[in-house]
Parts: C-alpha cells; sequence; structure tokens
C-alpha cells in the first residue's frame, strides 16, 4: 500500500469538510439543537485549534454554538475549519456580530415604528378633504329661493371635486327679513354676512359723478366683498377661498386646474385698450384673495371708479398693484342668471 502524502491530503479534508458539510452547518445546528451534541462540535474545534482544551472551554463554546444564530456559525466554523480563524478570534467576532444585529435590530424596529407612524400620518391626511371657503355676494336676486340654488348647486359641484365647502353668504340687509330666514332655514349657508345697504349719499362724490347706476353698483361690490374677504381670510381652517356671486351658475373643469396656488378666474383678456378679468368669480389662496379685493379707503376705492371704463377695470387696478397676476381658468359653464333683474 502507497504511503499517503498527509500534508496535501490535510487541506484538501479541510477544505471538503468546510464545503462540504459546514457551509450546510445551519441545518446541521438545528439538528443539533434538538441533541447534546454541542459539547462535541466544541471540543473537536477546540482540539483542532488549541490542542488539548479544558472542560470548561468546552462547556463556553457549546453554550456559544446553542445560543448564536445558525448563518454566523456557519461562516465561522467553516473559516476555522480553513484555518483562517482561530476559536478564540471567532467568538470575538460573533460577540461583536450579535451586539451589533442587536443594535441594528433595534433600529430597524424603531424605523418601522416610523415608517408605520408616517404611513398613518399620510392615510389620514389623504382622507382629510380639503376646507375651502365659498363666498357668495350680493344682493337675493331675484329672490332668496334663486339665491339658494346658486348656492345648492356649487355647493355640491366642489364636494364632487373632493373639497369641504364652508359657506359664506355676503349681502345687504333687504327689506323683507323673510327672505333671509328662508336663506337661513335650508341649511346651505354656514355663515351670514348682512350688512345695512350702502346709501348713495354716504359715497365719495368722484363716485356720484361717475356713470350712476352701473358704478355705484361697483363700489357697493368692491365694499361688499372687502368686507367678507377681510373676515374670511382670517380663518385658518381655509385653504382657498371661492369667491362667486348670488347669481351666478359655475362649472369649474377639474380640480387641479382651479385649486393651484395662483389666482384662478374664468376670463381674462387683453387688447389694445388694456386687460379684462373676469370679476364675477375666483379662486386663490385666502391671503391673496383678499389682496386682491383690497382697494384700501373709501377714497382710493372712489378714484379709481373715476378713471375706470368699466366695472372690471378696478379690480385691474388692484391686482396691479398688489402685484397679483389673473390666470385664465378652464371651465365647463359660468352663467349669470338672466332673470336676475326681474324682481
Amino acid at each position: 500500500m502507497s504511503s499517503v502524502n498527509m500534508s496535501r491530503f490535510l487541506p484538501r479534508l479541510r477544505r471538503s469538510l468546510a464545503t462540504a458539510i459546514y457551509p450546510e452547518a445551519t441545518e446541521q445546528l438545528a439538528e443539533l439543537r434538538k441533541k447534546p451534541r454541542y459539547k462535541l462540535v466544541a471540543k473537536r474545534l477546540l482540539t483542532r485549534s488549541l490542542g488539548q482544551p479544558s472542560n470548561a472551554q468546552i462547556e463556553d463554546y457549546a453554550k456559544l454554538f446553542s445560543e448564536g444564530g445558525g448563518v454566523e456559525i456557519a461562516r465561522g466554523i467553516s473559516r476555522v475549519f480553513e484555518g483562517h480563524l482561530t476559536l478564540p478570534e471567532y467568538k470575538t467576532a460573533l460577540d461583536s456580530a450579535t451586539k451589533q444585529n442587536a443594535e441594528l435590530s433595534s433600529e430597524l424596529a424603531a424605523t418601522r415604528d416610523e415608517i408605520a407612524a408616517l404611513s398613518l400620518e399620510l392615510r389620514e391626511k389623504k382622507n382629510m378633504q380639503t376646507t375651502v371657503a365659498v363666498l357668495f355676494r350680493g344682493p337675493l336676486r331675484p329672490n332668496a329661493l334663486s339665491t339658494l340654488s346658486h348656492i345648492g348647486a356649487l355647493r355640491e359641484h366642489l364636494i364632487t371635486l373632493g373639497l369641504a365647502p364652508v359657506t359664506y353668504l355676503a349681502t345687504w340687509k333687504p327689506n323683507d327679513p323673510h327672505e333671509l330666514n328662508i336663506i337661513m332655514q335650508a341649511g346651505l349657508v354656514d355663515n351670514l354676512i348682512a350688512l345695512d345697504p350702502y346709501p348713495d349719499e354716504a359715497m365719495p362724490q368722484e363716485t356720484l359723478d361717475a356713470r350712476q347706476g352701473t358704478m355705484r353698483n361697483a363700489f357697493r361690490q368692491f365694499y361688499l366683498s372687502h368686507c367678507a374677504l377681510s373676515v374670511i381670510a382670517k380663518d385658518p381652517r381655509h385653504a382657498y377661498i371661492v369667491h362667486s356671486r348670488t347669481d351666478l351658475d359655475i362649472e369649474m373643469r377639474s380640480r387641479a386646474d382651479w385649486f393651484n396656488g395662483r389666482y384662478c378666474t374664468p376670463h381674462v383678456r387683453t387688447s389694445l385698450e388694456g386687460t379684462f378679468v373676469n370679476d364675477q368669480f375666483a379662486v386663490a389662496p385666502p391671503a391673496m384673495m383678499a389682496k386682491a379685493w383690497d382697494y384700501g379707503t373709501i377714497e382710493n376705492l372712489s378714484a379709481m371708479i373715476a378713471r375706470a371704463s368699466k366695472p372690471e377695470d378696478v379690480l385691474q387696478y388692484i391686482l396691479d398693484d398688489a402685484n397679483i397676476t389673473a390666470v385664465e381658468t378652464p371651465f365647463v359653464k359660468c352663467l349669470l342668471n338672466s332673470a336676475r333683474h326681474s324682481a
């Protein structure tokens, strides 16, 4: 029988043991946990690494193997059998890895909790509807029932767009108080701003000297709107203000078109005579909407009316002074009630 070259055979044996047996150590150790074989594995490894281990060392490493993770032990045992790592080094590395794994597990748990909290917050925000103030301003024309129909239609339209409308009615106190009772009893108006009619004799002479009727109505329109908007804009609940009239039938094309942080309105026309901006309907953030209708003083409003050729010019003057650009925005319909003057 030929002799065996042990110097060449043993390294191959170690590699064979490491590659054939111990890469499957996870499964092996699962079996070992069911049987009292930890001491046998520890004794074999210690004998190979240290020569003659003591019983205390065997007990120590047997406990280490029983408590360690299968993957770490498999890698460690493979390295020991290949001669790259001593058992004391392996124990130190395993202790360090175990500690690091515990820290990572703690961080992972905290991260999971944080992600869960953020996910819950996002779901809540997604489920929360954006609150918008809806201002209906002007006289109850031609009557209270007609006004209610326009309020109800726009309110429902905004709900279909995924918004939560809070309605405001800003009007002049009617001669018949029963008209306001009809409005409030319908449950469509959340807030009422009813002012005493602004008499002609209280208007500045510049307004009275301007085109009578139209410009006096424009004065009242801007006065009423400014009074209402200065109150509404202070309410922190509202993300936007929808500024409409009591006699307007309006339907927007989409939420994204209108609720985008700009001053959106149905019509903006530019010609040689200047820019025409619709003063019947608009959507803007609260501060911007209030600023767009803030004429300053009564005297300043009257001066703007005196040099305007049409009521819409006054709004453009204020927008220019406030450095606000009106944006023409797509709509489905925008119609004034043809019977608004029939009362």
